[in-house]
């Protein structure tokens, strides 16, 4: 698993995009979408029942997605099916 250090803007970005990772997930992550960009990354998803790693997992990538394209683009895609 990979540590993922993002800034509060970043944080914001996920809060508000939470709707979108809960289709995209088919639940509601929006409280573990807080926690997951908040705390240490590693530590949270071992805490975590084996059944709610998996989409973890996949919010981490599409995590590393938004960072990517922010950082080279200045802009987040939506097309979040691709990153999955």
């Amino acid at each position: 698993m990979v540590t993922v250090g993002f800034n509060q803007d970043l944080a914001e970005i996920a809060r508000t995009n939470a709707e979108i990772v809960k289709n995209a997930l088919g639940k509601s992550v929006s409280k573990y979408c807080v926690k997951y960009f908040e705390e240490g990354v590693e530590e949270y998803i071992k805490s975590l029942p084996d059944r709610e790693k998996g989409w973890l997992a996949v919010l981490a990538r599409m995590a590393h997605r938004i960072d990517y394209e922010y950082r080279k683009y200045g802009v987040i895609k939506s097309d979040w099916d691709e990153w999955s």
